[in-house]
């Protein structure tokens, strides 16, 4: 499966802006796909680029936005690999059934 990401432009987004918080991380459609193979399983940067029509590079700046805002985990044992880190998704869920609770 090929996922593509980016602008209309074919242009890929990166996000390094300092205010980035995981609810803003969360909006962003390539960096929500990347947590999606990261919930699947843990991956090396390379395994995640296979995935999506970017650079290996590219998707290592995507991870290294996650790893700022607490999303991704690093792991340097077992071949260098990167993990779901889901509480700061919790605080997201938080703050959005503050605004609009379930029935």
């Amino acid at each position: 499966m090929v996922r593509t990401a980016g602008h209309a432009s074919g242009a890929a987004r990166t996000c390094t802006c300092p205010g980035l918080t995981p609810a803003r991380a969360v909006s962003d459609p390539t960096l929500r796909a990347i947590l999606d193979l990261l919930a699947e399983s843990d991956r090396s940067a390379g395994a995640v680029a296979r995935d999506f029509d970017l650079c290996q590079s590219t998707v290592s700046e995507h991870l290294a936005v996650l790893r700022r805002v607490r999303l991704a985990a690093y792991k340097e044992r077992a071949g260098r690999s990167y993990s779901l880190a889901a509480d700061p998704l919790r605080e997201v869920v938080d703050w959005a059934l503050r605004l609009a609770p379930l029935p």
